[in-house]
């Protein structure tokens, strides 16, 4: 499902990595918001899992913001994380190619953090991309590899928001805001969930792309997850 075509023809790859990397900054800025004292210092030493990085245009925003911490990208596609590795082969990057709902690949992420726990998860569109009956098997995984405070931030549509069954047919896994706060309470102590939506709009003039947004805070297509273990 996703193989080359889903990544450079379907929805995703129609996505430039300006906007994908975008997104990744309004996550971020909602994580700050909610948890400031973790975001103080972007130079600390963090162990960061971006789970579902695609060819890891965002990664790349992460490892800039984060410099000093190592990011761990996985992905269940093979082709986007052969893509990442051509795009963005950084030093405090490693790409995987993992699917957590396994066993093994759970042992092999360990093993690349020296068995230390994860002190934030980043995963940003991905959720709806995962069966409902394998929730819990995600949510688990993401708890059992974070450490006591460890906080994951999230991102994914709304399923009340009738474009996001529309505008790709992999989101088999959408879900309303209870409907998370629900998953994530029952493996992690606080969890706050928020809607929003950021509207990107770029067009050309000439040879020179124009980049604007504009926010609809009321609207919430978007639904932001953040959790502490």
């Amino acid at each position: 499902m996703f193989d080359r075509n889903y990544f450079e023809e379907g929805s995703y790859g129609k996505q430039e990595a300006k906007i994908i990397q975008r997104n990744y900054y309004h996550l971020l800025n909602e994580a700050i918001r909610v948890f400031p004292k973790i975001f103080s210092n972007r130079y600390h030493r963090y162990k960061i899992l971006d789970f579902g990085c695609g060819y890891g245009a965002g990664t790349y925003f992460l490892s800039k913001y984060f410099p000093n911490s190592l990011i761990i990208a996985i992905d269940i596609s093979l082709y986007a994380i052969e893509k990442a590795k051509r795009l963005y082969p950084l030093r405090n990057i490693v790409y995987l190619t993992l699917d957590l709902a396994n066993r093994k690949s759970l042992e092999l992420l360990r093993s690349y953090t020296n068995d230390e726990d994860f002190d934030i998860i980043f995963t940003r569109d991905v959720l709806e991309h995962i069966p409902v009956e394998k929730h819990h098997l995600y949510i688990e995984a993401f708890a059992s590899i974070l450490k006591i405070d460890g906080i994951i931030v999230a991102q994914t549509p709304n399923k009340y928001n009738i474009l996001a069954h529309i505008i790709d047919r992999t989101h088999i896994g959408l879900g309303t805001p209870h409907y998370w706060y629900e998953k994530f309470s029952r493996y992690f102590s606080w969890v706050k969930i928020k809607v929003k939506q950021y509207v990107p709009i770029i067009w050309k003039i000439s040879k020179r792309r124009i980049f604007m947004e504009f926010i609809f805070p009321l609207l919430g297509f978007n639904i932001y997850i953040f959790a502490r273990k």
